[in-house]
């Protein structure tokens, strides 16, 4: 069923321009456009995409829920004055972006394997998520490549109820004439193995393998620039006590910088420089070591020190000298 509730000119009539233009500011600084859960889950304030807005003190969070259901058509309008009109956008917490900057995906995986579309040319020929099966076969698959009468589904879920309706979807599908084909993300994702995930798809679809993508995979994951700047906050703030953290913390600090780098923590400190073991720095002689040398930067000096770069910028703040 669809989300909308009123019509993008309905919308025109209701918002003021500064609502518009807060979207489209966003969709500049980000690279791609606001989500509702994005926004409910940040403690950005308005102003700080746009400073002449109206609501500028308002938090991120406030303000989407001021705008409620009202927020999509929001979002397409804003997209459709930039001449970007989303295709087929959703209020999902759909996060992951496509190349094309067409969709919104839930799963990084099903955003990389529709950028290999992309990639490959073949993306204008994929019908997402289209329901002209659901009344007969009761699922909504991810991908319908027509010209090839294939049905294509990126599984990554795990629950007996959803594979048991991907078992009974797969058999009707067939019997409608299209070929099936499941492409079984689970152990890729938990293992952060892109790179083998792209070999698996390319296999599956006779795609040659092109050399960018097995070189960097998770350039093509979908990662929006908020979301990489909020996974390089939580690994600056990490990587210089790594042994301090707890196994889920270790877990998630390695995670999130394979698939910013596609390297490990080990080689992530190795390329920025940063001591394998860090020692306790007091305040003072933070400040004192700045003072010495103005010149470094705050991502240098917390090399130097094997801390966060978030730990100097607070140590320091207010003092003159080189921030980055």
């Amino acid at each position: 069923m669809s989300n909308y509730i009123v019509t993008p000119e309905q919308v025109e009539r209701v918002f003021q321009q500064e609502d518009i233009e807060f979207v489209k500011r966003y969709r500049e600084i980000y690279g791609n456009y606001p989500t509702y859960r994005g926004l409910q889950l940040s403690g950005h304030t308005v102003g700080e995409v746009y400073p002449e807005h109206p609501k500028k003190n308002l938090k991120w969070s406030t303000y989407v829920g001021k705008l409620g259901k009202l927020f999509t058509p929001l979002v397409m309008l804003a997209s459709k004055e930039k001449d970007e009109e989303l295709a087929d956008f959703k209020n999902r917490g759909n996060r992951y972006k496509s190349l094309d900057n067409k969709y919104l995906f839930q799963s990084k995986l099903a955003a990389f394997t529709y950028n290999i579309f992309v990639l490959e040319n073949v993306a204008k020929e994929m019908e997402l998520e289209s329901r002209k099966f659901f009344s007969r076969c009761g699922k909504i698959p991810d991908f319908i490549w027509e010209n090839k009468k294939m049905v294509i589904e990126v599984a990554g879920m795990e629950s007996d109820n959803y594979l048991s309706k991907l078992e009974s979807a797969k058999t009707c599908f067939s019997n409608l004439g299209y070929k099936v084909v499941i492409l079984d993300s689970r152990l890729f994702e938990r293992a952060n193995k892109f790179a083998d995930y792209y070999l698996y798809v390319c296999n599956i679809f006779g795609f040659e393998p092109k050399k960018e993508v097995l070189e960097a995979p998770y350039k093509y994951l979908g990662f929006t620039q908020l979301m990489k700047k909020d996974l390089q906050k939580y690994i600056d703030d990490n990587i210089g006590r790594y042994n301090e953290l707890d196994r889920k913390g270790q877990y998630n600090l390695n995670k999130y910088i394979q698939q910013l780098y596609g390297i490990n923590v080990r080689q992530y400190k190795n390329k920025m420089g940063i001591k394998r073991y860090a020692k306790s720095k007091s305040k003072q002689h933070i400040i004192d070591f700045k003072k010495e040398n103005p010149q470094m930067s705050n991502q240098e000096i917390a090399n130097y020190f094997g801390v966060s770069k978030n730990t100097i910028q607070t140590a320091t703040s207010g003092m003159p000298g080189r921030k980055f």
